[in-house]
């Protein structure tokens, strides 16, 4: 061995301890030994976003090897950081290879990347897959954790999951706090248009405690390593128990589709990872321009729910379409229910004009009340038939179906949360702590010179399951000084079936009803009691709430919680 080469060996020898100790740092140290350093990241050569990573080996490894001396010298293993990055501070200037075999991309062979001195070396690969984040969301009312993404894979794809933890770098290797099983076993290729969705209970997780989430999804690759979405922190705040009751009575859960259905289009199934309710959705796809029967099941055993009655009876269920464009509203679809084991016996039914779609899944809400009927009476007590048909235009149109329920609603608003569309001349907010009902009050504060304290005309209608005769509108009140409030005049509370104030209107006058007292107040006025303000109102579709007091001044503070409708003789506990 020459004397150049003895004295290299042995200044690799020492630098080898020092990369023992550690690789926190690419700045030169002054120390007799190796003279440069390789640092940089691993990026996606067709986005040009950072590869995130795991923690040491759950992450992807690098190896660097020198070429540029002709002696055999030892191949330096390295892990990336989490944020991407490499870093090895201890090697002597000259020409390296770089490669990987264990790592979240595909395996690289880099040649001749010459070092000298701080050289930044940024690594350019395509991952084996990206996810492609939409939202990661608190369920108060499941209590749940809920991530919405999709997902773009060069491999098939074996699973995904949604990781939980305390601190930002969660992994799987860092996945101390979420529920472990929250997987999707896919074992195939993926499709790029479809959402994907993971649900993790938030009971174990603390109270009012933040945590950061992220989806991890894993190549079939040999080797391969989980790819990353970006962390996202929420705070856990699990919110009023008795909202976990499930509503209504169940007509189907749409996860068999041997229980009944009738396989009018050949490509139906369930769709096991993209659902909304048990355990899959059941998918039909209509590849023709014209009428399709989408869904149809008639039901071997009728379900009873005599229990509702049928004045607030809500249809609901959850309907999924990729291409709403491709349902035109003026085409003659239906969503029908019958107790007369047929279509249009005993049916009631609701055309696809009445309600928006939006692309993806829907949430839908149909009034008994507003439903069209054919030949003879729906018998609640004996439902056994369930429809969806609707004309398509050309280009082909997929929809899901999930979580049929027929629920009771007499709620007109529930005043959890300040809506896009609530309307008032002073400051509106809620209060989680003061409330009488749900998980919060709305709250109206500020200068009453202003008149108007909540004013809400409803984008969509609401079908009050009660009469002028017999039903009765019911809120809760809460006025921070009564003495300042009864003090004024010409103050109403309205309700409408027109969109606003005077027309189709029952209004009752502040002076005509009894006297407010400070703190929290329940107000029963009767329907039949109302001044009646130009033309009788629908009370099948209400939709404009209004209450105002006229000659105030100061500030005052108002909350408003759990406006709802009851019958007589039906009168709801107050607390």
């Amino acid at each position: 061995m020459s004397l150049n080469n003895m004295k290299r060996t042995s200044r690799y020898i020492a630098a080898f301890a020092v990369a023992a100790a550690a690789l926190t740092s690419c700045a030169v140290d002054n120390y007799d030994g190796p003279d440069a350093s390789l640092y940089g990241q691993v990026i996606d050569a067709e986005t040009g976003e950072v590869i995130l990573q795991d923690i040491g080996a759950e992450g992807s490894q690098i190896d660097i090897i020198e070429v540029s001396w002709s002696q055999d010298a030892s191949v330096r293993k390295l892990n990336f950081k989490t944020d991407g990055t490499y870093c090895e501070k201890n090697i002597f200037k000259g020409t390296y290879r770089l490669s990987t075999a264990r790592a979240n991309f595909f395996p690289i062979d880099t040649t001749e990347v010459k070092v000298n001195g701080p050289t930044k070396f940024n690594i350019k690969a395509i991952p084996y897959c990206r996810v492609e984040l939409d939202s990661i969301v608190v369920d108060t009312a499941k209590h749940q954790v809920i991530a919405s993404f999709r997902l773009d894979a060069a491999t098939n794809v074996k699973d995904v999951r949604l990781f939980c933890d305390s601190n930002k770098n969660v992994s799987k290797s860092m996945n101390n706090s979420g529920d472990n099983s929250c997987k999707i076993d896919i074992n195939n290729a993926v499709n790029h248009e479809q959402t994907y969705l993971l649900k993790m209970s938030s009971e174990a997780l603390e109270e009012g405690g933040e945590y950061y989430f992220r989806v991890g999804a894993l190549s079939t690759e040999p080797e391969a390593k989980y790819n990353y979405s970006p962390a996202v922190r929420l705070g856990i705040h699990k919110g009023f128990r008795e909202e976990v009751k499930e509503p209504g009575i169940l007509i189907d859960n749409c996860d068999d589709l041997n229980d009944g259905w009738v396989r009018k289009l050949d490509d139906m199934s369930v769709d096991t990872k993209d659902y909304m309710y048990g355990s899959g959705a059941i998918t039909a796809h209509s590849t023709a321009a014209g009428v399709s029967q989408f869904f149809r099941k008639v039901y071997a055993t009728s379900v009873d729910a005599s229990s509702i009655p049928f004045a607030g009876a809500y249809l609901r269920l959850r309907l999924y379409v990729d291409k709403a464009a491709n349902l035109p509203r003026t085409n003659a679809g239906q969503i029908e229910l019958t107790s007369g084991g047929a279509a249009d016996v005993q049916e009631i039914a609701w055309t696809f004009d009445k309600f928006e779609l939006q692309d993806g899944w829907n949430m839908l809400y149909l009034p008994f009340a507003k439903a069209a009927k054919s030949n003879g009476e729906f018998d609640m007590s004996r439902i056994n038939y369930f429809r969806i048909y609707h004309g398509a235009d050309a280009g082909g149109t997929t929809m899901k179906l999930d979580e049929i329920r027929i629920v009771y609603l007499n709620t007109l608003d529930n005043c959890d949360e300040v809506q896009d569309f609530y309307q008032s001349a002073v400051t509106l907010s809620i209060d989680e702590k003061d409330k009488k009902e749900g998980r919060a009050s709305l709250v109206a504060s500020g200068d009453a010179s202003k008149v108007v304290f909540f004013q809400f005309p409803y984008p969509t209608s609401f079908a009050a399951p009660v009469t002028v005769d017999n039903g009765y509108l019911q809120f809760r009140l809460y006025v921070d000084d009564a003495d300042k409030f009864n003090a004024g005049s010409g103050g109403q509370i309205e309700i409408s079936s027109s969109g606003k104030a005077d027309n189709n209107e029952l209004s009752w006058r502040f002076s005509e009803i009894d006297k407010l007292e400070t703190g929290w107040n329940t107000l029963d006025l009767k329907l039949s009691t109302a001044n009646k303000v130009g033309g009788d109102i629908d009370l099948s579709a209400v939709n404009w709430f209004r209450i105002y007091q006229g000659s105030l001044t100061g500030d005052i503070t108002l909350k408003l919680d759990n406006i709802i409708f009851y019958e007589e003789g039906f009168k709801p506990e107050d607390e």
